[in-house]
């Protein structure tokens, strides 16, 4: 029988909900970072650092990567230079966040193969698959089932709550099959996550120049995703690159909400791209998006967005300065203006579901309720149709955070899909995101031992998991003291534990197939 773990996680401090100014970063196609050179390699590594060293200044809340993430889908070279870089934001330790920054990425022609071939992204999906995934709590699920060529991220910012949905790059016009298929599935989010502002990437959405100079015209995607999406009054923002320049127009959605579409591409300035970053800064209390362009890696000395004003522009790698138009282009800094004072009742943070065991440990926190009647435990075995597993009562109201979990305790062989239903007390319901847990019951699960262990920790492997593994140390506050990132080969791996206190520990073992969780007792 199931049982509820309630615990209702009191902080001394209670949570002020005064609307903090964030920021969202856009990476322009990165494909030039990746075959133009050691020089332009540092340039990519050095545009996720900067990200990592001001995430705390600057509140960078979100990443999103708008395509084009290699020149060639099958060079391995390629990938690799795009793993170290986006690793960097991913790393618990120096982010100080145990998911890491939230990020995701689009599917650009270029990171398919055969490019700009629909679908064909088994290259992307074997380095930046489900799997690298699953396991964050901001990460909502991809499409089609079991691969991330389309997928959607939920985050949080400023107290307000966002999805953004990452659209691979497909040329179809008319729209094809599939490619209908996927806005059906960004509406139905779109429908699902209505209390959530949204947010739209996708490769090729419009192309250059201003809108009041009669450019920016939409691709055949691009109005495609416009036809479908603009009749949601969340969505408020749509980004693209592909183009080698900057663009920008507004449109006014079916109910009356404005929608602005941002265009940014640097791969034609030197050195692969010269490190530029779009960086959107929000500010709730004056309702408005400051939009700039920044380089790391012409940073003049006192982080001025854009070094506009200090630096003469061609000194910083620039062709040109006009923005909007130019090839090469790149603007100064401009602002949207955008409503951000709407509250909304619950902030649901920190969803996750892990294997323990044969169990699956269900955890949410709140950082602040308002009505909130409680929460459905939903429960499916293909992610489509949906049952009861089990309720959970709220608080109610309250500005303190809030912790809740719950033990499924006969979950069955396979993928298991859970999402929590928040009801208010007039019946206003929302839906979180999707978390999958994948059991392996009988010889495939992987097996450790000794337990307690002193100084080496044995891990014996089912075979079918051979490939790169990530082995992750948790101690018992969920602090990460330990990372092993390898390419499994054999069915045997240690990790030397000499160095751990004494206490209880969790070895987290993520495949590409599946991420499992192994309590272990530590001892001197």
């Amino acid at each position: 029988m199931n049982r509820i773990l309630l615990s209702l996680f009191s902080c001394f401090i209670s949570i002020q909900l005064v609307a903090q100014d964030f920021t969202i970063i856009a990476m322009p196609d990165t494909q030039h970072y990746c075959d133009d050179g050691p020089t332009s390699e540092l340039i990519f590594a050095a545009q996720t650092q900067w990200i990592v060293d001001n995430r705390a200044s600057k509140n960078i809340v979100f990443v999103t990567g708008l395509g084009d993430i290699v020149q060639n889908a099958n060079d391995e070279d390629h990938w690799d230079i795009a793993e170290g870089a986006y690793g960097l934001i991913e790393d618990p330790v120096t982010t100080t966040l145990l998911d890491g920054i939230p990020y995701g990425l689009v599917v650009g022609n270029h990171d398919q193969w055969p490019k700009r071939t629909t679908g064909s992204t088994s290259e992307f999906n074997l380095h930046f698959g489900v799997s690298r995934f699953s396991s964050r709590g901001y990460y909502g699920g991809g499409f089609p089932a079991g691969k991330n060529d389309n997928s959607y991220q939920l985050f949080s910012g400023g107290g307000l709550d966002f999805i953004i949905i990452h659209l691979e790059f497909d040329e179809s016009d008319p729209p094809s099959p599939h490619q209908l298929d996927v806005l059906a599935w960004a509406d139905g989010l779109l429908t699902t996550y209505s209390n959530r502002r949204a947010i739209i990437s996708s490769h090729y959405i419009i192309d250059r120049g201003n809108q009041a100079d009669g450019d920016a015209g939409f691709g055949d995607q691009g109005e495609a995703i416009f036809d479908e999406l603009s009749d949601h009054e969340n969505l408020f923002l749509m980004l693209g690159g592909h183009e080698a320049t900057e663009g920008e127009r507004v449109d006014v959605g079916t109910n009356g909400n404005n929608i602005y579409t941002l265009l940014s591409d640097y791969q034609n300035q030197p050195n692969g791209g010269n490190g530029w970053l779009r960086i959107m800064e929000f500010s709730p209390s004056n309702d408005n998006i400051t939009v700039s362009t920044y380089s790391p890696t012409f940073d003049n000395g006192n982080g001025t967005l854009g070094a506009y004003g200090t630096t003469p522009f061609n000194q910083m790698g620039g062709l040109s300065s006009n923005g909007f138009g130019g090839d090469g282009s790149i603007s100064a800094p401009f602002t949207l203006v955008y409503n951000m004072t709407i509250p909304l009742p619950v902030e649901l943070t920190n969803f996750q579901v892990r294997q323990e065991g044969k169990e699956s440990l269900i955890s949410w926190e709140t950082a602040s309720e308002e009505n909130n009647k409680g929460f459905e435990i939903q429960k499916s075995n293909d992610g489509v149709s949906w049952g009861k597993l089990a309720w959970v009562d709220g608080i109610g109201i309250t500005s303190i955070t809030q912790s809740y979990s719950y033990v499924d305790t006969e979950p069955h062989r396979g993928d298991n899909y859970y999402r929590l239903r928040q009801l208010d007390y007039d019946d206003t319901e929302t839906f979180s995101a999707v978390r999958v847990v994948n059991f392996k019951f009988g010889l495939e699960a992987p097996k450790i031992y000794p337990n307690p262990v002193l100084d080496e920790l044995t891990i014996q492997m089912p075979r079918s998991n051979n490939g790169k593994v990530t082995f992750e140390i948790r101690d018992i506050m969920g602090r990460v003291v330990m990372v092993e990132k390898i390419n499994l080969e054999d069915d045997i791996h240690t990790i030397n534990t000499s160095s751990l206190d004494s206490g209880v520990y969790y070895l987290d073992i993520q495949s590409q197939s599946s991420l499992v969780s192994y309590p272990f007792t530590k001892t001197n």
